[in-house]
This record gives structure tokens, C-alpha cells and sequence, in this order.
């Protein structure tokens, strides 16, 4: 909570995390792609002996793909934050102000294609590793931070509450 205090320790803290879950990521294809995800350093994580034609699951340095994939869905939680936050210096827009100032296409700067990317392999990294359970933290995660980006907005703006709605519906059938 005191590292979190100021808003630039906070993102500092999200980029080192990214730049951790990116080694991590990048030892679980380079493992991937060597062993077949059967060998965790020297530690053989299937029973009985290995042989080239095994296959495990994904699963970085974590010896449990669930925790591997708990892991990256952390990860594209924190890289979605940063790429939805408000640009340094831009703060908390009021709703009705600056919406002309924007369109989509300015508002798409390198940091955020850099942040769109890294959502995109740890979404893969996630679903690589075949954890349902850390597929619905992830879900979970992902809903809740969306419904704290878009605190304040609730009253301004009534119909995002029908999109919310209808949105939820939807996810839930699918």
C-alpha cells in the first residue's frame, strides 16, 4: 500500500511486473519449443521417463500450468489497466470534455500498441496453458477492473449501464 501510494511507484511496479511475466512467458515457449514443457530446469515434471514425443502443458517457470496460467492472466490484467489508463499528466477527464479533441486512431500511440501486444501473449501464454481456473480469475479480474475504471460514469451516462448489462448477458451465454 505505500509502494502503491503515488501513482508513478504504482506504474513502475505494473511495468516491472510486465517485464517479469514477459521472461517468464518467454522461458515457457523456450521450454515449449525444447521439451515439450515436460522438463521444469532439472526437475521432470511427468511420471515415468521422458522421451522427445511427450508433451506437458505450458506452464513458464511454474511447475503448475494453473499457477503458470493465474500468472499471465495477471499480467494482461495489469497490461490492460495501463493500456486503458489515462495518459501522465491527462488525469481524470470529466464525461462530455475532450471528446472531440480524440478519435480512436490518436488515441492508438505506441505505448499502447506495445501494451495491446503484451495483452495478446499473455492472453496466449493464459490459453496455452490450458487452466480453466486461471482463465475465470483472469474473467473475473478483467470485469472488475472495468467496473472501477468506469466508476463515476455510472450516473452521467445511463445507458452504459444497459451495455453493461446486455454485456454481461451476453458473456454469460457465451
Amino acid at each position: 500500500r505505500a509502494l502503491c501510494r503515488d501513482r508513478g511507484r504504482a506504474r513502475l511496479l505494473l511495468y516491472i511486473f510486465l517485464f517479469g511475466a514477459l521472461l517468464v512467458l518467454g522461458y515457457g515457449f523456450l521450454s515449449q519449443a525444447t521439451t515439450n514443457s515436460c522438463y521444469l530446469g532439472s526437475y521432470l515434471k511427468k511420471v515415468g521417463t521422458f522421451e522427445m514425443k511427450d508433451h506437458g502443458v505450458m506452464s513458464g517457470t511454474f511447475v503448475s500450468s494453473n499457477s503458470f496460467g493465474s500468472y499471465c492472466g495477471m499480467a494482461l490484467v495489469a497490461a490492460l489497466t495501463l493500456l486503458f489508463a489515462p495518459r501522465r499528466g491527462q488525469g481524470h477527464v470529466p464525461y462530455g470534455y475532450g471528446e472531440q479533441e480524440e478519435g480512436f486512431l490518436s488515441g492508438l500511440t505506441g505505448f499502447r500498441l506495445v501494451m495491446l501486444a503484451i495483452s495478446l501473449l499473455m492472453l496466449g501464454g493464459l490459453l496455452i496453458s490450458a487452466s480453466r481456473a486461471g482463465l475465470a480469475a483472469t474473467v473475473a479480474t478483467v470485469g472488475l477492473v472495468i467496473l472501477l475504471m468506469m466508476r463515476g460514469l455510472w450516473r452521467a451516462r445511463p445507458d452504459l449501464t444497459r451495455l453493461v448489462i446486455i454485456g454481461a448477458v451476453v458473456v454469460g451465454i457465451v
